[in-house]
């Protein structure tokens, strides 16, 4: 049975989990661990990551660049479908052609709004890998920009959807069966599986916090390692699983297992050697 570890991040953005969830993944494979990498859902932007655009074109699967830097630092991984099975794609409008400034920021800060692709893969002995666009959000991005997408979107022969059903399906128990699946299917044959959650939810899909030793929560410079009986005991008394990660603080933040100072580096190899002469490193068996 392989130990299984949470990463989930304080922060909606920034808070370090991919960097950590390498570091940690070094961290293993030093001491002659398999370990398995799992980003359940992930979400990138078609602006600030354009590289991942590119790579998704050349590969025929979309890809965002937390998947593609698993693969850098700790070389050959599981099917990248796998590894990631729910990836979404976010591209903001053309301020230009909403109704006022105000109109614009919320299409900004509304997934809903600024969805404009994403990918299913189901964890089969094959891979069954979908990739959708969604044409509404799509038509108001910059010419430019949406020229890419459109070019992207018919490479991968992405089916039209809506965003507001995607997301209907994401929140369901529909995805996280799917996502169960294939994190049984990377647990299989590893000791160790490293689970990097999305933005700053405190689980990445619900029925996930039955199968983990362990949590680390982090922010910038800081982390928060909880026993996976203590990270269930806390949502049994919120009774929610689709709290935010700052929740936890609330009603656990003194019973941590370890808490640890996060140094700056600048590398996940570079933090990966640092954490492993740190309390955390006690957790990889």
């Amino acid at each position: 049975m392989a130990l299984t570890v949470i990463v989930s991040g304080v922060l909606e953005y920034d808070s370090g989990k991919t960097w950590l969830s390498i570091s940690l993944g070094l961290v293993a494979k030093r001491r002659g661990l398999s370990v398995g990498m799992y980003k359940p859902v992930a979400g990138h932007s078609f602006w600030n990551k354009f590289g991942s655009i590119i790579e998704s074109k050349k590969r025929g699967i979309l890809l965002g660049n937390d998947v593609l830097m698993y693969e850098e630092y700790l070389g050959t991984l599981d099917d990248l479908g796998f590894v990631n099975p729910i990836d979404l794609l976010i591209a903001y409008p053309d301020p230009l052609v909403l109704h006022g400034f105000s109109e614009y920021l919320l299409s900004v800060s509304s997934l809903e709004k600024s969805l404009v692709m994403a990918r299913v893969t189901r964890c089969t002995n094959e891979a069954d890998t979908r990739h959708y666009v969604f044409v509404e959000n799509l038509s108001l991005v910059p010419s430019a920009a949406r020229q890419k997408l459109v070019e992207l979107a018919k490479l991968l022969r992405a089916e039209r959807s809506d965003a507001k059903s995607f997301l209907g399906f994401l929140a369901s128990s529909e995805a996280s069966t799917l996502l169960e699946e294939c994190r049984e299917r990377i647990s299989a044959k590893k000791d160790i599986v490293i689970i990097e959650s999305f933005s700053d939810s405190l689980l990445p899909y619900s029925g996930v916090e039955n199968s983990v030793d362990f949590l680390i929560l982090v922010a910038p410079g800081k982390a928060l390692v909880f026993t996976g009986e203590k990270l269930r005991q806390a949502i049994e008394l919120l009774g929610d699983r689709s709290i935010r990660s700052s929740s936890l603080l609330s009603v656990a933040r003194y019973s941590a297992y370890i808490i640890v100072d996060v140094p700056p580096a600048s590398s996940p190899r570079e933090l990966g050697e640092l954490l492993e002469k740190s309390e955390i490193a006690r957790i990889i068996a």
